[in-house]
């Protein structure tokens, strides 16, 4: 069905756009769940881009060795067990009877074909390999079962394995990006499949009767990108959705005087942070006070960044410009958490003449526009507060789109990021965001501002090949304290506290990792 709508593309827009209208029409008791985000997925291939809308789409379509409950949980999903034959070999076994939409098996052979293929996606922004990096090779077994070797110890290789889809080799290995984002390759084995996609407007998914997993509520799901908070708040009032995500904590008392509406909110585990260009001696975006380049970067002196973390009040951040959406912090998700100290000016001035920039300089802050709650105006809220200490400060505010692509080519000097992990993996997190960036490996994907310390790295390499969880967590905060406390290569800022909305009869199961699934959504 797909495949012929994405052939025929006058009929087929026509059909897509007949077909979206009528399932928005449709109240919940037609079995539909009408959905608004705040992020639109930007491709439908599974290993193209490693973006949290993408994988939270991805996650209705199609299947992976293992998955996250709502709880935090990690469980099996495609494979039914795995266990270590040594600390280098995982032999996994797969469920029987999992089929793709198309009513092919799924068997280990697709297994070892996606994550080749996730390794090697041409164009991809942000790559999936870095959820590959310990895997050596992968042995295929007989139809149910794998054997996959890592270079070193990987005890975290199942959480990491989630992250990946796997792909039929017969519907995929002739298929290109643009197939996927057509429709015609865009097929899987998970809870739903695609009926249609039209860019901006809606995304609409049927229940997929041979799925092997628990039967999803719906058996139909319709999601509509609403950008602005508050037109997906005005959606979910009007009755236009059934269920919004990231709602404004300026909307908040709003929707609970509504007898008709429920919110329900979890704290996220989502890590928000300033990323600095501590790599290069000459930034792209800081100059002197008439634009002209400085004779040195002075983002690599840790005393300026320490002044700017100083400069910011978390307080003020999360507590009135986020209304109270969001927690202070200084470190990772880790327990316990450190105090976050209060905003300090005259100490971060004082940082700025010890590093000779008494007279301070000028820089560009970039970040989303439509990613993050009220990103924009946190980096005009974060411009001010360095500007304070003599940084002056403009916001280069775009879509995210464009801002994310132009970030992984390093174009930028400071930016607004946030990093999502578990709880129980945050040294995935730290991999990603502080160590020397390595494409072979594909680690250190997410250092932007290209930090690059030994001992970070070593920290980091050794809590990934270490198996006791108490040793590697204790490693884990060597790594925190390092990268982040004792070298400032990023600046912290919060964790937020997340919301869904609902209809009156729909009940969400929160998750810390922030994703919106139509399977977590149940009628009450």
């Amino acid at each position: 069905m797909i495949a012929r709508q994405m052939r025929s593309r006058g009929r087929g827009a026509a059909l897509i756009a007949a077909t979206v209208a009528a399932f928005l029409a449709q109240p919940t008791a037609s079995q539909t769940l009408r959905i608004g985000v705040a992020s639109e997925a930007t491709s439908l291939d599974p290993h193209f881009y490693d973006l949290t809308p993408n994988m939270e789409l991805a996650k209705h379509i199609f299947g992976s060795l293992t998955r996250l409950t709502a709880a935090g949980e990690l469980v099996a999903d495609v494979a039914l067990e795995w266990t270590n034959i040594d600390d280098l070999t995982w032999e996994v076994t797969l469920r029987s009877g999992v089929t793709f939409h198309n009513g092919g098996p799924l068997t280990a052979d697709d297994v070892a074909f996606s994550y080749e293929r996730a390794r090697n996606v041409p164009g991809s922004p942000s790559s999936f390999r870095w959820y590959l990096q310990d895997i050596s090779t992968v042995e295929v077994l007989d139809e149910r079962r794998l054997r996959l070797r890592t270079n070193a110890p990987a005890p975290l290789l199942m959480h990491s394995l989630r992250s990946v889809a796997i792909l039929s080799r017969a519907t995929a290995a002739a298929a290109t990006t643009a197939d996927y984002d057509s429709g015609a390759a865009t097929i899987g084995s998970g809870p739903y499949r695609l009926v249609s996609r039209s860019r901006g407007s809606a995304i609409v998914l049927e229940r997929n009767p041979s799925y092997a997993g628990n039967r999803p509520e719906w058996q139909s799901v319709v999601i509509r990108p609403i950008v602005n908070n508050g037109a997906r708040t005005a959606a979910l009032l009007a009755g236009d959705v059934d269920m919004i995500n990231f709602v404004s904590g300026a909307d908040i008392e709003t929707l609970r005087r509504r007898d008709d509406l429920r919110l329900s909110s979890a704290p996220g585990v989502r890590f928000y942070y300033l990323g600095l260009d501590v790599g290069r001696s000459e930034s792209p975006n800081v100059t002197d006070a008439q634009g002209r380049p400085l004779p040195s970067n002075p983002l690599q002196d840790v005393r300026v960044r320490r002044a700017m973390s100083l400069a910011i009040d978390r307080a003020a951040l999360t507590e009135r410009l986020l209304h109270g959406q969001a927690v202070p912090t200084v470190y990772p998700a880790l327990r316990p958490q450190p105090e976050v100290p209060r905003a300090d000016i005259a100490a971060a001035r004082r940082l700025m003449q010890e590093a000779g920039l008494a007279a301070g300089f000028d820089l560009a802050l970039s970040g989303p526009n439509n990613r993050y709650p009220l990103d924009a105006q946190v980096l005009q809220a974060v411009s001010q507060m360095w500007t304070r200490i003599g940084i002056r400060t403009r916001v280069d505010a775009m879509p995210s789109a464009i801002y994310f692509s132009r970030a992984a080519r390093h174009e930028f000097s400071a930016t607004l990021s946030g990093s999502l992990s578990a709880r129980s993996e945050v040294l995935t997190q730290l991999q990603r965001i502080l160590h020397t960036q390595d494409r072979q490996r594909g680690i250190g994907s997410g250092n932007w501002g290209q930090f690059s310390d030994n001992r970070t790295d070593a920290l980091i390499d050794e809590a990934g090949r270490t198996i006791d969880e108490a040793a590697r967590e204790a490693l884990v905060r060597q790594v925190a304290d390092r990268g982040i406390t004792d070298k400032q290569a990023i600046i912290p800022l919060y964790f937020p506290i997340n919301t869904w909305g609902t209809r009156a009869g729909i009940a969400y199961s929160v998750r810390e990792d922030e994703y919106t699934l139509a399977m977590d959504a149940v009628r009450q």
